[in-house]
């Protein structure tokens, strides 16, 4: 990440905390969407125990690439350029993938993606690099095949992402292209004592850094055995202070150790402070589904549909702004699938802390 990047999306963070500010304290309504996500697809080439989208009997209504490309361009038309994050399921085995990353390079929007790593070789890793994305996250669960292979359903999954971030690295610096490689890990019962290997893992492949969300309840796995239980407790608390203590001495760990120092409460089902308050989810998330529908937290109603309505009209309809008065007294903010999920919206202290690890890792990886 270059530091006018750095510096851009600063300036577009602080802009939108002012408009939310301003909502929240007048009513007046200036916001507009700027956490986008897009999940192309559920379709997924892995069966992690802990996600249901590989489980679903039909794929049916999914929107194709020429649907999602007249949504972005009616994203941009209503707020300009834009940044997105695709994801999944697994965004690399959405037909047409490489040409809307494509797209947006040509169309003035930055796109990143979410992935398994399962897919990054050949014509396909060549084209994404080409398309100059602002980052690649690689979901990874554990720094051993035991821990991570088992999790992902898919024997050698681990030697397959060391092998395709090696194939990354090597194509990047042939076509002179630089962007973050996160790691982006679920803390579960399988993983929970191996982290700090993990965090001296994404240093010896090369990866940017590395952030934690714990295992939310959304399968019968999590509940059978993923989830922590009270045993467990002890060495719990033992991990969470090798990761702070890793994190000051300079790792490369993006989750803030405030957040950190909540898990046990977490996994003991206990309300945690997730993040500023009141949960400004609908003033600035907008997430596209496959079938066109768009959310701003998946715990409440959908508050329009890309293939029925221009982007600004969704954001501006009655349904977004009932739900962006409605949220700010949520009855479900601190409820755990709220306090630990990537909606959370963080402190700007703790952004610019994410974005100043970033480059200073991105500046130390070119060396």
């Amino acid at each position: 990440m270059r530091a006018t990047r750095l510096l851009a999306l600063g300036m577009g963070r602080a802009g939108q905390l002012v408009r939310e500010d301003l909502y929240i304290r007048t009513g007046l309504d200036l916001t507009r969407p700027y956490a986008i996500r897009g999940l192309l697809t559920r379709r997924c080439n892995y069966r992690c125990e802990y996600c249901g989208d590989w489980r679903q009997d039909s794929y049916d209504g999914e929107m194709d690439r020429e649907q999602w490309q007249e949504a972005l361009a009616s994203l941009k038309r209503h707020i300009g350029g834009f940044t997105i994050q695709f994801s999944g399921g697994e965004p690399f085995v959405f037909p047409g993938f490489c040409e809307l990353m494509e797209y947006c390079r040509d169309n003035g929007i930055l796109a990143g993606a979410v992935s398994n790593g399962s897919r990054l070789d050949g014509e396909i890793l060549r084209r994404f690099v080409a398309a100059r994305p602002a980052n690649l996250d690689l979901s990874v669960d554990g720094a051993s095949p035991a821990s991570h292979d088992a999790a992902r359903g898919v024997p050698g999954s681990l030697a397959r992402i060391e092998a395709g971030l090696a194939r990354l690295r090597r194509e990047m610096t042939a076509q002179g292209v630089d962007f973050p490689i996160r790691i982006k890990t679920t803390v579960h019962s399988r993983n929970f004592r191996e982290l700090g290997a993990l965090v001296r893992w994404v240093e010896q492949v090369g990866a940017t850094t590395i952030s934690f969300q714990p295992v939310r309840h959304w399968t019968p796995e999590v509940t059978d055995h993923l989830w922590l239980s009270a045993a467990e407790q002890a060495d719990l608390a033992r991990v969470v202070e090798e990761l702070v203590a890793l994190g000051a001495a300079g790792a490369p760990i993006e989750t803030p150790a405030e957040k950190i120092r909540t898990w046990s409460d977490y996994f003991q089902g206990l309300p945690t402070e997730p993040g500023l308050r009141p949960c400004r989810v609908a003033m600035g998330d907008y997430h596209i589904q496959p079938n066109g529908d768009v959310f701003v937290c998946w715990l409440h109603e959908p508050i329009g549909n890309v293939r029925e309505q221009e982007a600004r009209e969704i954001w501006q309809g009655a349904q977004a702004r009932e739900l962006r008065a409605r949220l700010l007294d949520c009855p479900k903010f601190g409820h755990p699938d709220c306090a630990h999920s990537c909606l959370a919206r963080r402190p700007l202290r703790h952004e610019l802390r994410r974005g100043l690890l970033v480059l200073r890792r991105s500046g130390s990886r070119r060396a």
